[in-house]
């Protein structure tokens, strides 16, 4: 159907999680987080919050996942 065998999709769909995946997930809830206390920052100022508690984050990255979670 999709051109791929079973094998193939079954080692794709069970392979763990990669780091950046995983670090996304933290910064998705952190942005949450912030968010609801601050509901008027945008992505640039949701960034600086982030970058202030020591995280190190574009704001590119942040406005991706901010429009991920919408």
């Amino acid at each position: 159907m999709l051109g791929v065998s079973r094998s193939g999709y079954y080692a794709w769909e069970n392979r763990p999680k990669s780091t950046r995946d995983t670090e996304n997930e933290v910064l998705k809830e952190e942005i949450k987080s912030i968010h609801k206390t601050k509901q008027t920052y945008g992505s640039r100022k949701i960034t600086k919050e982030l970058r202030r508690k020591g995280k190190l984050v574009n704001h590119k990255r942040v406005e991706r996942l901010m429009k991920q979670e919408a």
